[in-house]
């Protein structure tokens, strides 16, 4: 059997690279980029969206990363 991070190990880290992609970008502003955030947490709660969501997460972190790398 393989272990918890095993399986989801890599969706840790794309939340904590999300997270400090998130800290860095300036533009938006602190309100907008909780409100950002609060909806992805949200649509990966409800099992509908998840299965959307969740195989799209690498490609919104890397999204988010190349937003605040400009």
């Amino acid at each position: 059997m393989r272990s918890f991070l095993g399986l989801d190990g890599h969706y840790l880290f794309l939340s904590i690279i999300g997270i400090f992609a998130l800290s860095v970008i300036e533009a938006p502003g602190p309100i907008v980029k909780t409100l950002l955030a609060a909806l992805l947490l949200s649509g990966l709660v409800i099992p509908i969206t998840r299965q959307i969501l969740l195989p799209a997460l690498p490609v919104i972190t890397w999204a988010v990363l190349f937003y605040s790398a400009r």
